[in-house]
C-alpha cells in the first residue's frame, strides 16, 4: 500500500483507493474461491465485482453463516501490503467457503495419493480442521500431517504444501515446515 500519483492510496494489487477517512476495518470483497478482489470495497467501491476475475467465481463481501462483513484493510496504520483472506469470520468463526475448499481439497489429495480408509480419512478431515486455528490438537494434527507429507513423494509434497500452507495457522505452518519463512 502507498500512495499513487495523484494524492490517494494504492494497493499492491494496483488498485487505487481513497484517503481513509476513519481508522478501523473497511469490508474486503472475496471471491469464493479465496482470491482478494477488492480490500477497500466501502473506500473503493469502483473496483468491486461480482464475479472474480482470476477464477470466475461469485464474490462475497460478508460471512455467509452470520452476516458480519469480512476483514479488509486497516486504516489508521501504514500496511505494505494488501491482507490475505481471513479463514474464519472473525465473529462467529465458521470457516469461509475458501477454506472449506482447501481443506476438502487436501483431504481428497490425500486420499488419492495414500489409498486412505474411512477412518483415516476421517482423522484426516479432523486434523486438517485442527490447523487452521491455534488450538489444543494443533501441534498433534500437525505432526501427524507432516508424517503423511513424508510418504506422498517429493512431487506431491509440493502440492500438498501449497494446500497447508493456505489454511493451516503460522504455528501449524512452523511445526510442519520448519524452513518455512
Amino acid at each position: 500500500m502507498g500512495r499513487n500519483l495523484f494524492g490517494g492510496w494504492q494497493s499492491t494489487s494496483g488498485h487505487s483507493v481513497h484517503e481513509p477517512k476513519r481508522e478501523g476495518y473497511d469490508v474486503a470483497q472475496v471471491c469464493m474461491n479465496g482470491h482478494m478482489v477488492n480490500p477497500a470495497s466501502q473506500a473503493s467501491p469502483e473496483h468491486n465485482k461480482s464475479y472474480c476475475d482470476t477464477c470466475g467465481k461469485k464474490t462475497i463481501t460478508a460471512c455467509q453463516s452470520c452476516n458480519t462483513p469480512i476483514r479488509g484493510l486497516f486504516w489508521g496504520t501504514y500496511s505494505a501490503s494488501e491482507p490475505a483472506p481471513p479463514n474464519h469470520c472473525h465473529q462467529c468463526g465458521q470457516p469461509f467457503p475458501w477454506t472449506e475448499a482447501k481443506q476438502k481439497a487436501a483431504l481428497e489429495l490425500f486420499a488419492e495419493l495414500l489409498d486412505l480408509e474411512q477412518e483415516q480419512r476421517d482423522e484426516l478431515a479432523r486434523d486438517l480442521e485442527a490447523i487452521a486455528v491455534d488450538q489444543p490438537r494443533t501441534q498433534v494434527a500437525a505432526l501427524r500431517l507432516k508424517r503423511l507429507i513424508g510418504k506422498v513423494g517429493k512431487e506431491a509434497a509440493g502440492m500438498v504444501r501449497d494446500i497447508i500452507v493456505g489454511i493451516a495457522s503460522d504455528v501449524a505452518v512452523k511445526a510442519i515446515y520448519p524452513n518455512q519463512k
